[in-house]
This record gives structure tokens, sequence and C-alpha cells, in this order.
């Protein structure tokens, strides 16, 4: 049981780890539609797909920016599903562990 909780907290912790990124993907959307809305509508705009710049029309990156959004609220969502079946999975683990063991296992994290 030791093991698993071990095994399932470090899963956790990288599944937040991935919402934090996601959110943060977001919120970088999020400021550069804000951005196109001061630019001029003749304006090509160069986006970043991958590893290469693409000059589109603002309509276009607009579009683009929307199903980007989409995309990445989608996965948020699933992620937080599994984050959300995973602590309950630990606190029931975490339970059984002291139940145990007592307080002679500390399972807590430490904060940084």
């Amino acid at each position: 049981m030791i093991n698993l909780f071990a095994n399932q907290n470090t899963r956790n912790n990288e599944i937040k780890s991935r919402i934090q990124k996601k959110k943060k993907e977001l919120e970088n959307l999020t400021d550069a539609a804000d951005e196109l809305i001061l630019l001029d509508d003749s304006e090509s705009v160069p986006v970043q797909i991958g590893e290469v710049f693409v000059h589109m029309s603002q309509d276009g990156v607009n579009e683009y920016i929307d199903k980007q959004k989409e995309v990445l609220e989608g996965e948020i969502e699933k992620l937080d599903a599994r984050a959300s079946g995973m602590v309950s999975s630990l606190k029931e683990l975490k339970t059984k562990l002291y139940a145990k063991f007592g307080k002679n296992i500390n399972l807590e994290e430490e904060e940084e």
C-alpha cells in the first residue's frame, strides 16, 4: 500500500504540474487575443505553430486562438477529473496507512 500511495502521489503531482502548464498556455492565448485587438485589420500576423511561423490574417488568427482555447479547456477539464479521482484514492490509502501505522508514518507533503 505504501508503494501504491507513493506511485499515485507522484502521478497526482505530475497531473497538477500539467494542469498548471495548460492554464499558463491558456492565459498566453488570452493575452495574444487581447493584443490582436490593438492591431490594424490590414496587417498580417505571424503565428507560431510548432517551430514554424505562419503569417495569417487577423480573422484566421482569432479562429486559431479560439480553437486552441477550446482544446486546452477540454484538456484541463480531463486532467482536473483525473486529479480529483486520484485525490479521493489517495485519501482512502492515507486513511488505511495511518490506521495501520499511526504516527510512525508521515504521508504529508512538505510545502516549498
